[in-house]
């Protein structure tokens, strides 16, 4: 009964982000200049990140699907959860963030490498909560299980994020920029960020917590560390962006690959099961 009821209140709280998410996105909308370019310009403008969230959907459907985890209509589902729960939330703490230690430290020059690593603490705290009311949800412990629902999270977080910084944009041409520049650097983003941190709470569920505990923490720490470098001025530095989206990608293939080996090693996939007290 216990264990039902914290359920409930966990799905209840994700319904409630979703729903108050989805409010909060239309209003930014509506109060934007977007509605007022011509119906071509608009689908232009949504067209790029439209697209590659569908492109990284699909191969984060065919993972899940490659690992038996769940199928397409599941994935869709969650996807369409995580497009509305968190954003908002991320975007609130930012500006109230924002705001407070622009009133405490001015405009010092300290203040962009704070501002840089307090948005990247609050986005991957923030979609990490999601993950983990979500596994709690559908009682999904295994690392390839939060690894997809992860990478779901935070895509559906990335792609919203995405067309708000569009349509939020004060003229059409900053709207151009900033759908090109969002499309550049989206497929080494969000989506890979909470993948990884996905993988890495799974390890707080495994049945030794002792030794799998500080690498987990150790994982989180280092996307907040590449998150962080990311958002502040060391990112304009010669080739440090080409060098992060590197570092990046190296550790999600890597994950991929482990959990490809578990879903086609029988014996492996046991021992996961077993590893992890599913």
């Amino acid at each position: 009964m216990i264990i039902n009821r914290k359920k409930t209140t966990s799905f209840i709280l994700i319904l409630f982000l979703f729903f108050f998410g989805l409010d909060w996105e239309s209003v930014q909308l509506m109060d934007s200049n977007f509605l007022s370019y011509s119906t071509n310009q608009q689908v232009y403008l949504m067209m790029g990140p439209l697209l590659m969230a569908i492109a990284i959907f699909i191969w984060i459907g065919y993972l899940a699907k490659r690992w038996h985890q769940f199928n397409w209509l599941t994935s869709c589902l969650l996807f369409l959860v995580c497009s509305f729960a968190t954003g908002w939330l991320a975007a609130e703490y930012n500006d109230f963030v924002d705001t407070w230690l622009g009133q405490q430290f001015d405009q010092s020059a300290f203040l962009d490498y704070l501002l840089a690593f307090t948005g990247a603490v609050g986005e991957e705290v923030i979609k990490l909560v999601l993950v983990g009311l979500l596994a709690h949800c559908l009682n999904y412990k295994t690392p390839a299980q939060l690894f997809i629902i992860g990478c779901l999270v935070g895509l559906g977080f990335q792609w919203v994020e995405d067309l708000s910084y569009v349509f939020l944009a004060e003229n059409l041409d900053d709207s151009l920029v900033t759908a090109i520049t969002r499309l550049s650097n989206g497929f080494c983003s969000h989506w890979v960020y909470t993948g990884i941190t996905g993988y890495a709470l799974s390890h707080w569920f495994s049945t030794d917590q002792k030794i799998q505990g500080p690498k987990a923490i150790g994982l989180i720490c280092l996307i907040i560390l590449l998150h962080f470098i990311w958002n502040s001025p060391l990112s304009e530095f010669f080739l440090l962006p080409i060098t992060l989206n590197l570092v990046t990608a190296l550790i999600y293939l890597t994950i991929v690959l482990i959990l490809d080996h578990q879903s086609i090693n029988p014996l492996f996939k046991q021992q996961t099961l077993i590893y992890f007290k599913q």
